[in-house]
């Protein structure tokens, strides 16, 4: 039986901001995609996420409740476990959601790393890093838990990564597999982007203003094969 998490911090909807715009598509890429705001859209500041809700297939999204979830970037590593750090009611009739970063617990929980490899003093001492998912998941009338969180349940996924540093991560430095143009210190958005032969997806600073997709699954496609960040 699923036990409800006590430090779950739950928002109320005025910090979900909505708005009901014309949806735009997307495709690949093979670089951090910049995407300006679409027409007939507020324009995304650098204090928030900003997503476009895209259904996988045609027919409204599925309501739940939305997620921003810290999972480690060793998913195997005990040690760590999910952490919600936002959750506001999905209704499934958005077509936009915007975020705010102030709305977002920082992680309790994060994996140590040098900041950079040369003999300075500031890379002797280590920087905590964690990565964060914004998801959809069926509503349960209890408040979201790490169990809640498991891919069999997830019917909507943000086409990013939400990084978090204690502070910068240098370019080239203990992270490049994951992150290789380094990492900001702080909560900021990163574009996953599958490298060109293949693997894992490498994570990619985005400029401030990016929309970025929500990919949801419908009615008709309650399980759909939803497009996850892959960063290890």
């Amino acid at each position: 039986m699923r036990r409800p998490l006590s430090s779950v911090l739950l928002l109320p909807l005025p910090l979900l901001l909505l708005a009901g715009c014309k949806i735009a598509g997307s495709g690949p890429s093979s670089s951090p995609p910049y995407r300006p705001p679409p027409p007939g859209m507020a324009t995304c500041t650098g204090s928030t996420l900003c997503l476009r809700v895209v259904p996988m297939r045609p027919g409204p999204p599925l309501p739940g409740r939305l997620v921003v979830a810290w999972i480690p970037i060793n998913d195997d590593d005990p040690r760590g476990q999910p952490e919600i750090a936002f959750e506001a009611p999905f209704y499934g009739n958005e077509r936009t959601v915007v975020i705010p970063y102030s709305a977002i617990r920082p992680p309790r929980y994060m994996e140590l790393f040098p900041p950079c490899f040369e003999r300075r003093p500031e890379c002797d001492r280590p920087a905590g890093v964690a990565t964060g998912y914004v998801l959809v998941i069926p509503s349960t009338g209890a408040p979201a838990t790490p169990q809640s969180v498991g891919k069999g349940t997830i019917t909507a996924v943000g086409r990013l990564v939400v990084g978090y540093g204690t502070q910068p991560i240098a370019p080239g430095g203990p992270l490049r597999d994951v992150f290789p143009a380094g990492i900001a210190g702080g909560m900021a958005p990163y574009a996953p982007i599958p490298p060109p032969q293949g693997g894992h997806d490498r994570a990619f600073l985005n400029p401030q203003g990016t929309w970025f997709d929500l990919v949801t699954c419908t009615p008709a496609d309650p399980r759909c094969d939803l497009p996850y960040p892959n960063l290890t």
